[in-house]
């Protein structure tokens, strides 16, 4: 179960707009940058850009199953959720039966067009996640699936069966 291994590893990660956990960039690079945030209430407010290591929601389970198990596809939220960014495994719907290891995707402020934030399923309780939250509970955690992890799911992803 190296998957789970691999989360592991990287507990504490801080978030960022990153696609590789270890890269750490100059404090300039997009230094200011805004980008519309889904985490917050606050749309159009400055998001973790810049130095530091880390990686977002959608980043972070790419490298995740990338470097644990080889399975590849890349980390645009969108494209996973609406399985083009490559090999996405199995559909699960939204109030399909879980297993440890799915990628669970859920949607902005209620509105269930498209997905903005992915999770990786632990179990009933728990998932592990990867974004800044309003208690200041920041990048990667293993957190209680509550609230909006649950009531904003629009459904996932089993990449390994």
């Amino acid at each position: 179960m190296r998957y789970i291994y691999s989360p592991d590893n990287a507990l504490g990660l801080q978030y960022r707009h990153h696609h590789i956990p270890g890269w750490d960039p100059p404090a300039s690079t997009h230094a200011g940058a805004v980008e519309e945030n889904p985490d917050t209430d606050t749309p159009n407010e400055p998001v973790a850009w810049g130095a530091g290591r880390g990686l977002d929601c959608s980043n972070f389970t790419a490298w995740v199953y990338n470097y644990g198990l080889g399975i590849k596809f890349n980390g645009d939220v969108h494209q996973q959720y609406d399985g083009k960014a490559g090999p996405m495994g199995t559909r699960i719907p939204k109030d399909g039966s879980f297993a440890p290891g799915d990628l669970i995707y859920l949607h902005p402020n209620g509105s269930e067009s498209q997905a903005s934030h992915v999770v990786i399923y632990i179990d009933d309780q728990h998932i592990i996640d990867s974004r800044v939250s309003a208690q200041n509970v920041v990048g990667v955690q293993i957190r209680n699936r509550q609230g909006w992890y649950r009531s904003a799911v629009l459904g996932a992803w089993r990449p390994i069966s």
